[in-house]
């Protein structure tokens, strides 16, 4: 029985050519050039597909992910020996055992880049160091936090209770400028006993300039059904409004700027409803990362006062999870994190 019973037809061709012109078979990979347009074309779809796919991934990141293709069409002879155009992966130094066609090999190559993307975004991100706000990079900005407040939504939510609220509020506006003006009050009070004048007068200037040159969008995230958080309103004082408080008012000033004392969970259902709040946090942080964004979760004396509550509208067992304040990173760490635990056997613990 002729050898060409075991040949696809597609072989029998090359065979035959080869037998013509006196070389060695060629061996088909994702380089060589298709003996039909039709293949040519899809194949070239496919490729335009996958690196649409890939885009928004780094060119470190499909390096590190790389695949070597595999051919199916190898003859036997070619299998038994070590092959350079069997799947491998850059995580592993193991091969694959059977040879992968090209469009089950692009899709591991997608979901392999995809997770090494996902392994350095969480590895990389840091609280940041925001400079200075870059105006044209708005309309981008607005567009990224939206979709970072929408992945937020997907954190895990124990019976889909949905407690967890998110207020954005854009540099050059009327609420920012109040948030300022808050920041200053805050740590005017904060400071004022235990500084002269002068320099609690000074450092609060400072850190609201700093504020307002820095911070392109705050986002302040609240988490509902909570304890009162503001076990003693005083009716003196809550009509009235904290913008006119002057700090020699002094016991309508502390009304408004000491900060209250956190009241915390105390149910089940609290502690679930605030734990899904900070894994939204997470998700949130990771996406403006992703999109080269730097941010900081504040959760100092602001976040408590009455002012940042009223300005927020929020009810009174409504918690303050945390301001979210983002920007254009000053400079990204390259470090990685120094470890006050060891991993292995302190941190994880195999039982």
């Amino acid at each position: 029985m002729s050898a060409n019973a075991f040949r696809s037809p597609l072989m029998q061709h090359f065979a035959s050519a080869a037998k013509s012109q006196h070389r060695p078979p060629l061996v088909l990979s994702r380089f060589c050039s298709s003996t039909s347009e039709e293949k040519s074309s899809n194949m070239n779809r496919k490729e335009h597909q996958s690196n649409q796919l890939l885009s928004t991934t780094s060119e470190h990141h499909i390096k590190a992910s790389n695949v070597l293709y595999s051919d199916k069409f190898l003859s036997t002879k070619s299998k038994q020996k070590k092959d350079p155009h069997r799947l491998i992966h850059s995580s592993s130094s193991e091969r694959s055992d059977h040879p992968l066609n090209y469009f089950s090999t692009m899709q591991i190559k997608n979901a392999n880049a995809a997770n090494y993307s996902i392994y350095e975004i969480i590895r990389n991100r840091r609280t940041s160091v925001l400079g200075p706000i870059n105006t044209p990079d708005l309309p981008h900005l607005r567009d990224s936090i939206t979709k970072a407040i929408e992945l937020a939504t997907y954190g895990p939510n124990h019976h889909r209770t949905e407690p967890t609220t998110y207020y954005r509020i854009f540099s050059n506006t009327l609420s920012s400028d109040k948030i300022a003006n808050i920041c200053y009050n805050v740590s005017l009070c904060c400071n004022i006993k235990s500084k002269s004048i002068q320099d609690a007068t000074s450092n609060a200037e400072d850190k609201k300039n700093k504020w307002l040159r820095t911070v392109a969008c705050y986002i302040a995230v609240t988490c509902s059904n909570q304890p009162i958080q503001d076990v003693e309103p005083n009716e003196d004082y809550k009509n009235s409004h904290f913008s006119s408080v002057e700090p020699h008012n002094e016991n309508e000033f502390h009304y408004w700027f000491h900060p209250l004392s956190c009241q915390y969970p105390e149910t089940e259902r609290q502690l679930e409803d605030y734990a899904s709040s900070c894994a939204s946090i997470q998700n949130l942080l990771l996406s403006l990362h992703a999109d080269n964004y730097g941010s900081k979760w504040a959760t100092g004396p602001l976040v408590r006062c009455r002012a940042f509550r009223s300005l927020l509208g929020c009810d009174q067992d409504e918690l303050v999870v945390g301001l979210i304040m983002v920007g254009t990173p000053k400079f990204v760490p390259t470090k990685p994190w120094r470890r006050r635990r060891d991993f292995e056997g302190d941190v994880l613990r195999d039982l």
